[in-house]
């Protein structure tokens, strides 16, 4: 029988899905999880794959297995053997021409990005040198006015005596 799952999984212990020699994958982690619940070896499809560190949600996946087992029971009985950054839910069966990755009929990718306060505070001090630079080049004209020179390096020490209080 064929069938597809949906998984979650928390990408920052990973290094991607596809298996890799010497490296924790999602796919490695499943097929050892299938393994041990169904007594047999059994490849899986991934819809794509993850870089190293992606997480996922609603990953589907389609893999071959012979049970007796009744299919809504199968993620229940999976979640065991699973780490706990990985969880399966929503099964179906499907036929067993059924490709995943041609059937697919949107992807959605979220990108989030956490910054803490010192990070932030970095990337303003930055930003309003390179602002202050840019505007001081094209007014100023630094490289041929000493005076404006040395305070530009003065500004220049200040930004970086504040970069590094907040680093």
């Amino acid at each position: 029988m064929r069938y597809k799952i949906r998984l979650s999984y928390d990408g920052s212990a990973f290094c991607g899905w596809q298996i890799q020699n010497n490296a924790r994958t999602v796919q490695g982690e499943l097929e050892k999880a299938l393994k041990s619940l169904f007594l047999q070896d059994i490849e899986v499809i991934g819809a794509s794959r993850t870089d190293s560190g992606v997480s996922a949600i609603q990953y589907p996946v389609c893999f071959c297995a012979s049970t007796k087992l009744p299919t809504e029971r199968i993620p229940f009985k999976l979640n065991r053997f699973l780490p706990k950054d990985i969880q399966a839910y929503e099964i179906k069966e499907v036929s067993v021409d059924f490709d995943l990755r041609k059937s697919v009929v949107k992807k959605t990718y979220t990108y989030s990005i956490y910054l803490s306060l010192i990070h932030l505070l970095h990337l303003l001090i930055h930003q309003v040198f390179l602002l202050f630079l840019q505007n001081s080049i094209h007014q100023y004209n630094l490289r041929h006015n000493p005076i404006f020179l040395f305070h530009y390096l003065l500004l220049y020490l200040l930004f970086l005596t504040a970069h590094l209080i907040v680093t």
